[in-house]
């Protein structure tokens, strides 16, 4: 027998189980529809048997196809890199709450996982190393959509709150994320960190985030103390 609390803790740090979550949650019969932004109320809301229903309708979907060549250890890495930092950058920054900072974090590359899924020939053909904007190009020319695109997509399908669809969708974009709104642009600042923190961004790049730490009152000084505390709990 597990507690409601026990359960949203063991289901928290898995991206697709949390958006499942969020998506069950937000339906109107729960009559908070796009207003669960959490694993932790997800789960109240659900209740025991609920919560368990999801995990189990999950855990019988088909696994993403070999022919993808879906690196999943490395997207759960990355997410929940993201994840940390973002709750950290809400906190310090006090423009966000760290509660849905982290839950978004952890779902900012769900788009990645829903290619690979959906179109696991077409997405084995994508190079692995390819980062940014030539990334989403690649992805636009074989998929016809890229990763934030399809997260954003998939997020409102599943009925999660307009502010996490609208921050996955924007978080390779520092720009639009401080137009979206603080969710978003604490988002992409932690996406950039756990860039930086896994090797795939040089430790000094920070230069293409300015507005966001501007928008969120932090220097850059901030942004480094933040990604050396989260590099640590990943890397001690």
């Amino acid at each position: 027998h597990y507690a409601i609390r026990d359960l949203a803790v063991i289901c928290s740090s898995d991206p697709a189980l949390v958006a499942r979550l969020l998506g069950v949650a937000n339906a109107a019969a729960y009559g908070m529809p796009d207003r669960v932004d959490n694993a932790n109320l997800a789960a109240t809301l659900l209740g025991t048997a609920g919560t368990i229903k999801v995990v189990k309708a999950l855990a019988d979907a088909p696994p993403v196809s070999p022919a993808a060549r879906f690196d999943y250890p490395a997207f759960l890495l990355r997410s929940r890199f993201c994840a940390a930092a973002a709750q950290a950058i809400a906190r310090t920054s006090g423009k966000a709450s760290p509660v849905t900072a982290c839950t978004t974090g952890l779902l900012h590359k769900l788009g990645l996982l829903a290619l690979a899924w959906l179109l696991p020939e077409e997405f084995g053909k994508l190079d692995p190393q390819l980062e940014g904007p030539a990334r989403w190009k690649s992805e636009g020319a074989l998929l016809g959509l890229s990763h934030p695109e399809a997260g954003h997509l998939l997020a409102r399908n599943w009925r999660l709150p307009i502010m996490i669809a609208r921050a996955i969708s924007t978080h390779h974009s520092p720009g639009e994320a401080t137009k979206t709104g603080p969710v978003a642009a604490v988002v992409a600042l932690a996406a950039r960190m756990a860039e930086i923190g896994i090797g795939i961004a040089p430790q000094d790049g920070f230069d293409q985030c300015r507005e966001i730490l501007d928008m969120l009152s932090l220097g850059a000084s901030d942004a480094h103390q933040i990604l050396k505390d989260t590099s640590t709990m990943f890397n001690p």
